[in-house]
């Protein structure tokens, strides 16, 4: 309907494929059918909709608060040229979710939180790495193990993540609050060229990796947190 049938990627590239360079404003959204309820709605994190020249902001689409990468609103222009940057990405999408989340306490909410990690290209803190020494190449050799570098990122990710769920419980929001963690794909394929160092997640027992339509690559975690109304440790294989 809409003519995008891959992700939005540079104007030139959109036009090779017969696609829009964004999504159209109009189209409606769960954060434009949330605001309409009533709901403060913020987006953080990486965008993926559209950008560049002529690209609405994200407060086009029904989003009250925004902070994010890859989209013509505000961003984090001054802070990616740290090398570092995508390792500490999540720690800043959290701080601005919390501060979102605090200044809405009192009403309903709803947050995008999309992170740059754990996609490609990894590069996490040497702290993140230190417990993960193990996996590094021995003999010396001038640079990191792939799952070293992978599971120092997922560490960092885990740490920020759990920092958001705590503040939910020092809030008393947990037991109202819907918690969702997912993924847009499966793991990222090592011969990609910005992922030949940290292409290492699992498909678990399926075929195929992301780009692929096979379960190894449209297959991922998805995740619920509902203190007191989804029980914990239930798994569900019907309805998803």
């Amino acid at each position: 309907r809409h003519r995008i049938h891959g992700h939005l990627a540079r104007h030139d590239q959109n036009a090779k494929r017969g696609m829009p360079d964004w999504l159209d404003a109009n189209v409606p959204t769960v954060t434009h059918l949330l605001r309409k309820a009533g709901y403060a709605t913020a987006h953080f994190g990486k965008w993926h909709l559209g950008s560049g020249d002529g690209a609405p902001d994200p407060g086009a689409y029904g989003i009250d608060d925004h902070r994010t990468c890859n989209s013509n609103g505000p961003g984090y222009e001054g802070l990616q040229s740290d090398p570092y940057f995508r390792a500490k990405s999540t720690g800043l999408f959290v701080d601005e979710t919390i501060r979102f989340i605090e200044a809405n306490k009192d009403k309903p909410f709803f947050v995008n939180l999309w992170t740059l990690v754990p996609h490609a290209t990894l590069h996490p803190t040497e702290e993140d790495m230190k417990p993960y020494r193990n996996l590094a190449p021995g003999a010396k050799l001038p640079y990191k193990g792939a799952l070293q570098i992978y599971y120092g990122t997922i560490t960092a990710l885990d740490r920020d993540v759990g920092r958001l769920l705590a503040r939910l419980n020092e809030l008393g929001l947990a037991d109202d609050t819907v918690v969702i963690f997912s993924s847009d794909n499966g793991p990222e394929d090592i011969h990609i060229r910005n992922a030949v160092h940290s292409g290492v997640g699992s498909p678990g027992p399926f075929r195929g990796r992301k780009r692929s339509l096979y379960e190894g690559g449209v297959r991922m975690p998805l995740i619920v947190r509902w203190p007191k109304h989804v029980p914990a440790g239930r798994i569900e294989t019907e309805s998803v």
